[in-house]
C-alpha cells in the first residue's frame, strides 16, 4: 500500500528556508580567498530552494494544506490546487476522493492502493476544514 505523505503550509517555515537560501545564493560577497566555498555555499542554497520549491513532486501522493487551499496531488504527476471557500461537499470511498465545487465541478481523484489510515486522515483533514470554515 502506497502512503500519502501530509504537509501542512506552514508560512514561517517556508520563510526561512527561502531566505537561507537567498542568503547562500547572495554568499559571492565572501573575500575571494574563499571562492571554493562560496561556490559550494551558492550550490548549498540553490539546492534548498530547489527542494522546498519542487518538494511536491518528489512524492506521488502528497496533500499540502493551509488556512486558504488544498494542494493534492494521488496517483498522477499532476496536482490540483482547490481554495476551501470553492469547496461545496466531498464523496469518500475505497477508491476515488471526489471534491465538489462552487462551479459545478467534480475533482476525481484515484485512491487505489492508498493505506486506508491515510485515506481516513483525508477525510479528517476535509471535515476539519467544514468545520472551521
Amino acid at each position: 500500500m502506497a502512503r500519502i505523505h501530509f504537509e501542512g503550509l506552514n508560512p514561517i517555515k517556508t520563510s526561512i528556508i527561502k531566505a537561507l537560501s537567498i542568503v547562500l545564493l547572495l554568499s559571492f560577497i565572501l573575500p575571494k580567498t574563499f571562492s571554493s566555498l562560496s561556490i559550494k555555499i551558492r550550490a548549498l542554497g540553490f539546492s534548498l530552494l530547489l527542494i522546498q520549491l519542487f518538494k511536491r513532486y518528489f512524492h506521488k501522493n502528497y496533500i499540502d494544506w493551509n488556512k486558504n487551499m488544498l494542494i493534492i496531488k494521488l496517483n498522477s504527476f499532476k496536482d490540483k490546487s482547490i481554495n476551501w471557500f470553492e469547496i461545496t461537499g466531498f464523496e469518500l470511498s475505497d477508491s476515488t476522493l471526489i471534491i465538489y465545487t462552487h462551479f459545478n465541478e467534480e475533482n476525481r481523484f484515484d485512491l487505489q492502493n492508498i493505506a486506508s489510515e491515510d485515506i481516513e486522515q483525508t477525510n479528517q483533514l476535509l471535515l476539519n476544514s467544514f468545520t472551521t470554515t
